[in-house]
């Protein structure tokens, strides 16, 4: 009836609407239960008996072909017009009227003289509306508000009010750009459900204790909008959400806790194999001691500590250290000890042991590493060790470090001591790398009798072994000079006995070879060499902290 009488005579448009939009009139607002026009209208409003006497207003977009996003009036508007009559297209106006009739109008009863909205919902699904009762508590009574569009979709695929609750509050983002709709579960006493919407993003839930982190760390305006629903990982245990900004997510467990992950940190950890590689993130995204560089710590499920971190820095980038690396690198003082690790916990090239590289602030190359092996254990080496060590074929020329370098007393140098793993995995000691103020970096056979060390008449290598080519293994001679003189041995059996031949420095002979990298890492070499023969068992002379026992050594060593 009032539709008829108020949209009766010509109406004006938008002279932009084109044909095909099929323009409709309608009296605004939907006034459902008291209408404006015909013998039926509200006693004090009157009733209007022809609709030009209304104020009109028309919807009208930005640009032919795009959406309708809103609205104006034509003319000028009157405030004592008894009505209001509006041209929108005809589907905007159906489901306007179908979401809005129902509760807006029929419940709240909106009169003359009360302010409201209209708007004109943009093409592309924000017209389709629904309203979902919520109850309203103590009372028997609900309270409907509509959700629409992209919004309704998601809210009816996820199972409705059952699996995510009733619409308590919906609006649009602080930054113009989006919307939501928060969600309460009945009994519950605060909203635990999101659907939140932006135009590059779409719709998506976000709920529990991912929803809560997220809003904590500033929502959209830091992380950006849901990418995903929220969503099971694939072991099956845990939740997360994906962001639009910084390549950021959220990750939540049963045990855990939610925590944010990001960036080239997440890229690592996506590289590793998520969740399923080295566990859930222990904590968000955190700045590291030194204020250069950022982390995720890690912990896999069940586990009542975590066991892997992943470190970045834009000159090292991201990557991982764990375990017993991790505990050794942490113990060392982390980034401000050893600097940040420059490769991920890797397999050495024998496959029996686990290495990160470091490199130390300010530095352009790496500079100390840590090496594990199940029977010598974690050991840091750096500097001209590490450097001497690595041009010396590493573990596999040279063997494994043990321990940690330390000082020698009065001649003001350091020491580091290798083992080698034999072919059934027994560690011996190999080893002795010796640095001196004067001499530089040399190593010598750790099992060595007859060189009494740095603090004696010897005092420091001055070279690497040298030796004969040409002479048979059973009396192969080799010697070694020092700051003191030379040492020398041979082997004086095929069974490879070895024998101290003296202390005394008329044994350098100069027309003998210095061992280089190319002739130490042959394999040949080495086991002519003095070095390998008639080991000594490395536990039989570490400490309870992994050193080499100096005492343990003499005693080892005197019947040599």
């Amino acid at each position: 009836m009032s539709r008829q009488i108020i949209c009766k005579r010509k109406y004006n448009h938008d002279p932009s609407f084109p044909a095909t939009d099929n323009p409709s009139c309608d009296e605004y607002p939907f006034a459902a239960t008291f209408q404006t026009a015909g013998k039926g209208g509200f006693a004090r409003l009157g009733a209007v008996e022809d609709g030009s006497v209304c104020t009109q207003i028309v919807a009208t977009r930005p640009a032919v072909g795009a959406p309708y996003d809103n609205v104006r009036v034509l003319g000028t508007a009157d405030p004592a017009a008894p009505c209001i009559r509006g041209t929108v297209p005809l589907d905007q106006n159906t489901d306007a009227g179908r979401a809005i009739g129902s509760t807006f109008i029929s419940e709240l009863h909106v009169l003359r003289g009360d302010d409201f909205w209209v708007h004109a919902a943009p093409s592309g699904g924000w017209g389709n509306c629904a309203t979902v009762g919520r109850p309203i508590v103590p009372f028997a009574a609900t309270f409907d508000i509509p959700l629409c569009g992209p919004i309704l979709d998601v809210f009816n695929r996820a199972g409705g009010a059952t699996v995510l609750g009733y619409p308590l509050a919906q609006g649009s983002t602080p930054d113009g750009v989006g919307k939501y709709i928060h969600l309460q579960a009945r009994g519950a006493t605060e909203p635990n459900t999101s659907i939140y919407w932006s135009p590059t993003t779409g719709a998506h839930t976000i709920t529990g204790s991912i929803r809560a982190k997220w809003l904590r760390l500033g929502a959209e305006a830091t992380l950006g909008y849901p990418m995903t629903d929220d969503t099971k990982a694939p072991d099956g245990q845990g939740h997360f959400n994906h962001f639009s900004i910084g390549n950021n997510s959220i990750y939540s467990t049963p045990t855990g806790g939610a925590w944010q992950i990001g960036g080239a940190i997440r890229d690592k950890w996506q590289q590793l194999g998520w969740e399923q590689g080295i566990g859930y993130p222990d904590t968000d995204e955190t700045t590291t001691s030194d204020g250069t560089g950022r982390f995720n710590h890690f912990r896999r499920l069940g586990a009542s500590t975590g066991s892997d971190s992943i470190f970045w820095t834009s000159g090292t980038g991201a990557h991982q250290i764990g375990g017993a690396i991790r505990d050794k690198w942490t113990a060392g003082g982390s980034e401000r000890g050893a600097g940040y690790p420059t490769t991920d916990e890797t397999a050495t090239p024998d496959g029996q042991g686990r290495f990160n590289h470091f490199r130390g602030p300010g530095m352009d190359r790496d500079s100390e590493s840590i090496y594990w092996h199940p029977k010598v254990g974690v050991s840091r080496i750096r500097s001209a060790f590490r450097d001497k060590w690595l041009t010396f074929g590493a573990e596999r020329a040279s063997g494994y470090p043990v321990g940690d370098e330390t000082g020698t007393g009065s001649s003001q140098g350091a020491e580091q001591y290798t083992a080698r793993i034999d072919a059934q995995g027994n560690a011996y000691l190999f080893l002795r790398f010796l640095w001196g103020p004067a001499s530089g970096t040399h190593f010598t056979p750790a099992s060595w009798r007859n060189y009494p060390g740095p603090n004696s008449w010897m005092g420091f290598p001055t070279k690497e072994h040298a030796y004969d080519p040409g002479q048979p293994i059973a009396n192969f001679y080799t010697f070694q000079s020092f700051q003191g003189g030379c040492l020398g041995k041979y082997t004086s059996t095929p069974a490879g006995q070895i024998d101290a031949v003296a202390n005394s420095t008329g044994l350098c002979r100069a027309n003998y070879q210095e061992i280089t990298p190319a002739t130490w890492n042959t394999k040949t070499l080495r086991e002519k060499l003095p070095m390998e023969q008639n080991p000594i068992p490395l536990d039989s002379v570490l400490t309870s902290d992994g050193q080499i026992s100096s005492d343990k050594l003499r005693a080892a060593t005197a019947g040599r």
